[in-house]
């Protein structure tokens, strides 16, 4: 019981310490835009490695320090809120598009992996929601294993980021 007593008076003595504020991101972080990263496209894959896809590509843009990313469970919130069944029910440009200013992103990405013989080739679209149009874009080649199409995502991420000359 003393000793209670005795942890309690310290504990009223000893001077508080200020309160910690959160550490400030850099400035280039706070004005990168917030991009929704769209599931990526691919007939080759299956569902689980789309997803993993995906999500290393957000993973990687986000890394670049060239863009904030929507988190995945935002998206899919807004997809069941619109009553879209998935993202594949939203693959359309248009849809996206309007997807990506419910979720208040300031562009959408949209990647595809498209077999081209024995190679894939990986694109990547980054549109401006406030133009609708096209705002960037980086293309890859590779074989198709899932090792050489992450190289190809995480290429593709640095180009992205890269400012325009």
């Amino acid at each position: 019981m003393r000793f209670l007593a005795q942890l309690e008076e310290q504990r009223k003595t000893q001077p508080k310490e200020p309160k910690k504020e959160p550490p400030t991101p850099p400035a280039q972080l706070v004005s990168a835009p917030l991009v929704a990263v769209f599931d990526v496209e691919a007939t080759i894959l299956k569902t689980k490695e789309r997803a993993a896809m995906t999500e290393i590509l957000a993973a990687l843009l986000t890394r670049t320090g060239g863009f904030r990313v929507v988190p995945s469970e935002a998206i899919k919130r807004e997809l069941a809120r619109s009553k879209l069944d998935s993202y594949r029910a939203c693959v359309d440009e248009k849809c996206q598009i309007e997807l990506g200013k419910a979720l208040a992103a300031e562009k959408v990405l949209r990647t595809r992996i498209i077999r081209q013989g024995k190679d894939c080739l990986t694109t990547s679209t980054l549109y401006d929601l406030r133009t609708e149009a096209s705002d960037r874009a980086a293309v890859e080649s590779s074989t198709c294993t899932t090792a050489e199409l992450t190289r190809s995502l995480s290429r593709i991420a640095e180009e992205l980021a890269q400012p325009r000359l």
